[in-house]
């Protein structure tokens, strides 16, 4: 089983436990972020969002790692986890913001989350550790692109290359660094940038999926993804235009198909990735995704035939009038 599920919500009550120690008012901010982020995923249970379909397996990649090196030691692995947890959030409350989710204040949040994940992994990993230098590396390219994707496509509207698509896999890799920490420990650094590559070619793949799925709120909020700019290419960029060309393009015009088909060439890639690195666990939550976009390939076919077969049905009558 690749979830290891029983270590995965162990470590993420830990992280929960923390937040919920915390003093007012980050105690009420961390409340209010907790059933924002509840609602817009449509769960009622914090203790579910680990096992959600398309989140970064941040967690699991800890004990899938840890499975590869023979590294044994479960506590310092779940400290990791709780670490991986705690970072996940101090993004996610960031990426709220920058999305218009929720107000400034989360960020405060997110200061005491990676204040902690520091707490956690320093008695691990000395300051003069190599560890911190990729870790500096490795959130100096997260910022980078993260911002090169609001400033080039999502204000803009500009066809993604496929150079930009492999890029967009590098807002994923914070997540690389608690299995590298376990390879450090491990004392197989060989595997770090083994784990760098899984961790960008299976962001981009998860990307391109939940971009997907969230298709309907990201034109809602002006978000061009590289799928809506993918379904808007050759309209005018006025909005009205836009309005009124993405529904019947988004069904007739190859852009979701297209779309999905990268999205599973990227997780295919990262299979190959995990096996060939040793990271065998990996390939069980990779397949669960694969499934995930075969079915919706299955669905859009059916959905644009009955659209084409509505459309040749409309012509038909207006020809009889």
């Amino acid at each position: 089983m690749w979830r290891f599920e029983n270590q995965t919500v162990r470590a993420w009550t830990d992280a929960r436990l923390f937040l919920d120690g915390l003093p007012e008012p980050l105690l009420s901010q961390w409340h209010k972020q907790e059933r924002a982020l509840l609602s817009r995923v449509n769960i009622d249970d914090f203790d579910l969002l680990p096992s959600l379909l398309g989140l970064f397996p941040s967690l699991p990649l800890v004990w899938w790692t840890a499975r590869a090196v023979d590294f044994h030691d479960d506590e310092v692995c779940h400290d990791l986890a709780v670490g991986a947890a705690l970072e996940y959030l101090t993004l996610r409350f960031q990426d709220d913001v920058l999305d218009d989710h929720t107000s400034g204040e989360a960020l405060l949040l997110g200061n005491v989350c990676r204040e902690e994940f520091a707490r956690l992994y320093h008695p691990h990993f000395p300051a003069n550790h190599p560890f911190w230098g990729l870790w500096r590396e490795w959130m100096t390219t997260f910022s980078a692109t993260t911002l090169w994707e609001i400033v080039e496509h999502r204000q803009q509207r500009n066809p993604y290359t496929s150079t930009d698509l492999d890029r967009l896999g590098e807002k994923f890799i914070p997540a690389a660094a608690p299995p590298a920490a376990v390879a450090f420990l491990a004392d197989r650094p060989d595997l770090i940038h083994h784990i760098k590559e899984f961790v960008l070619t299976l962001g981009s793949g998860l990307q391109l999926m939940n971009d997907h799925r969230g298709i309907a709120h990201d034109f809602a909020t002006e978000n061009y993804t590289a799928l809506i700019t993918d379904i808007l290419l050759g309209v005018p960029k006025i909005r009205p235009f836009e309005k009124v060309a993405f529904p019947n393009r988004a069904l007739t015009s190859d852009a979701m198909e297209r779309n999905l088909l990268r999205a599973t060439i990227y997780l295919d890639r990262s299979r190959h990735l995990a096996e060939s690195s040793g990271l065998v666990a990996a390939t069980g939550y990779i397949d669960e995704h694969r499934r995930f976009l075969a079915e919706e390939r299955k669905r859009l076919e059916a959905m644009r035939q009955t659209a084409t077969g509505m459309s040749k049905r409309d012509h038909a009558e207006q020809a009889e009038a």
